[in-house]
C-alpha cells in the first residue's frame, strides 16, 4: 500500500510539473497589462493560450476612455469599431463574465473619470444562471469590492481561493490534455502574450487556433481555422445537450444576480451614459434547440422581460436579437454556436447603431 501512495504521489506531481511548464492556463500573464497599454492601432496582440483579458481591458481604459464601450462576454466579441460607427470605439468584451465584471469595470471607468457617452451590455443568459460560476473576475476583485464596499470580500479569503483554482487548474484532466496536444505539435511551453503587427503573416504560419484581440478590442479569427459550415452545424445543434454554459441544467433566474445588474446599469446611466441592452445573436439551429426545450424557452422570455422591464424604467435602449432571424443571419455565419463571423456581426452592429444615441457626450471628467 505505501509503494501506491509513492507511485500516486509521484504521478500526481509529474503533472502537476508538466502542467506548471506549459502554463495552458494562462496564469504566468503579467505580462498582458503592459502589452495592452502599448499596442499600437497597427498591432494585434495574440496568445496560443488563454490570458488575462480583464488586464487587457484595465490597461485600454487607463490609456484612453472610449466615446463608445461594449461590455460583455465574446458572444459581442466579433463586433469591431468600424461596424459599431465611429473613431473612438472599445469592444471590452471578457472571457466567461460575472457580474462581478460588471462591477469591478464599473469601478474601473469611475476610479479613471471615464463617461462614456454610450454603453452596450450583452446580457447572456449565464449571467442569470446559478449554476455558472467563474473565478476569473478575482483578477480584478480590487476593483470590484471598491464598487460593492472593500468588507463585502475578505482580501485573505479571496486570495487563498485564487491560490486553490492554479492549484487544481494544474492537476485538472483538461489541462493535462491541451498540454499534451501543445506538445505534440512541438511547443515545450505554450506561447503568451506578444504583439504582431502584421497578422496576415501571423496567420499564413500558425495553423492552430489562437487568441487574436485587436486594438479596438474585437477578435478574429484567421482564414484557415475556420470549421467547415457541417462543423459548426453539428456543434450549435447540439448546444443544448452538451450543456453548453450550464444551459440544460439551468433551473431559474437568479434575482439576486439581476438586481446587481440593474444596480451596475442605473450607476453608468448616472454618469451620463446612454445604455444599450443587447441580447446577442445565436447560431440558428442553437437558437431552434433552445426554444424546443419548453423549460429553457420560459426561463429565456422571463429574463427577456425582466431586460426590457429594466429598458423601460430606466429609459434604456433594449435590443432584442438572440434569434438570428431577427437581423437576418444565416447559418453559415456563425463561427460555431454562439460567435457570429463578421457577416452576422456586421448585421448585429447596425441593429444596434439604429438604437444608440449618435451624439456624443464628453468622454473623461465633466
Amino acid at each position: 500500500m505505501k509503494y501506491f501512495f509513492i507511485v500516486i504521489a509521484v504521478i500526481m506531481s509529474a503533472i502537476f510539473a508538466f502542467n506548471a511548464q506549459l502554463d495552458v492556463a494562462g496564469f504566468r500573464t503579467g505580462e498582458v497589462y503592459p502589452l495592452a497599454a502599448k499596442q499600437g492601432a497597427t498591432q494585434t496582440l495574440v496568445s496560443d493560450r488563454d490570458y488575462d483579458q480583464r488586464s487587457w481591458v484595465r490597461a485600454r481604459l487607463e490609456a484612453a476612455c472610449p466615446t463608445t464601450l461594449l461590455l460583455g462576454s465574446s458572444t459581442i466579441g466579433t463586433m469591431s469599431a468600424a461596424m459599431i460607427g465611429g473613431s473612438n470605439v472599445l469592444n471590452a468584451w471578457l472571457t466567461g463574465p460575472t457580474v462581478e465584471d460588471l462591477e469591478a469595470v464599473a469601478q474601473m471607468l469611475q476610479v479613471n473619470d471615464c463617461r462614456p457617452a454610450r454603453i452596450i451590455v450583452g446580457i447572456d443568459p449565464f449571467f442569470v444562471n446559478p449554476k455558472v460560476t467563474s473565478n476569473r473576475w478575482r483578477t480584478v476583485k480590487d476593483f470590484q469590492r471598491g464598487f460593492v464596499g472593500a468588507g463585502a470580500t475578505s482580501g485573505w479569503l479571496a486570495d487563498t481561493k485564487s491560490g486553490w483554482l492554479r492549484f487544481t487548474d494544474r492537476l485538472a484532466y483538461q489541462t493535462t490534455r491541451d498540454g499534451v496536444r501543445l506538445l505534440a505539435k512541438g511547443a515545450s511551453r505554450a506561447v503568451g502574450p506578444r504583439l504582431v503587427r502584421d497578422l496576415t503573416t501571423f496567420c499564413a504560419k500558425t495553423d492552430h487556433p489562437q487568441s487574436v484581440r485587436h486594438i479596438d478590442g474585437h477578435f478574429s479569427y484567421c482564414p484557415g481555422w475556420l470549421k467547415p459550415v457541417a462543423e459548426v452545424e453539428a456543434i450549435a445543434a447540439t448546444y443544448v445537450q452538451r450543456d453548453v454554459h450550464k444551459t440544460r441544467s439551468w433551473t431559474r433566474l437568479s434575482n439576486a444576480r439581476l438586481a446587481r445588474i440593474s444596480g451596475v446599469l442605473g450607476k453608468l446611466q448616472d454618469r451620463g451614459a446612454h445604455l444599450v441592452l443587447v441580447t446577442p445573436t445565436v447560431h440558428p439551429l442553437t437558437y431552434a434547440a433552445l426554444r424546443a426545450d419548453a423549460h429553457i424557452a420560459a426561463l429565456l422570455d422571463q429574463l427577456d422581460a425582466a431586460l426590457s422591464a429594466l429598458a423601460s424604467r430606466r429609459g434604456f435602449a433594449f435590443v432584442a436579437v438572440r434569434d438570428p432571424n431577427t437581423i437576418g443571419c444565416t447559418t453559415g455565419q456563425f463561427f460555431d454556436s454562439h460567435h457570429p463571423a463578421p457577416m452576422c456581426a456586421r448585421l448585429l452592429a447596425a441593429k444596434i447603431s439604429q438604437a444608440v444615441v449618435p451624439a456624443p457626450a464628453p468622454a473623461r471628467g465633466q
